[in-house]
């Protein structure tokens, strides 16, 4: 998946609508800023913000990831697309479960050094 072709695919639907950052945003529920940093491929939209996204401009969710109306099997676009989120999930989840051990570590041995 190419971010910047995806981010790029997603500025260009939104000025064929004529939608501002702000409308879009209203729709959609994120912040501008969050808008502009998927048109300029540096993170991709979430899956329901990707629905939101297919239902607004009236594409496929395919079509987004593909950053055009390309037409492949939507299915596998979308099956790939949400295991790579769960995964960034876990990560998410990993690294916080770590940094709190930590923590409960560092805490416990403060009070024993004591």
């Amino acid at each position: 998946m190419d971010k910047v072709r995806i981010g790029k695919y997603i500025n260009e639907l939104r000025n064929k609508e004529g939608l501002s950052l702000e409308e879009l945003s209203r729709f959609t529920g994120v912040s501008p800023k969050t808008i502009l940093k998927w048109e300029s491929g540096k993170i991709l939209p979430k899956m329901h913000d990707l629905a939101l996204l297919s239902f607004r401009f009236d594409v496929s969710i395919n079509d987004l990831l593909n950053g055009d109306s390309n037409h492949l099997k939507d299915d596998d676009m979308i099956y790939y697309y949400a295991i790579v989120e769960r995964k960034k999930e876990k990560v998410r989840i990993i690294t916080v479960s770590i940094l709190i051990i930590i923590l409960v570590f560092i805490v416990l041995f403060s009070l024993i050094a004591r």
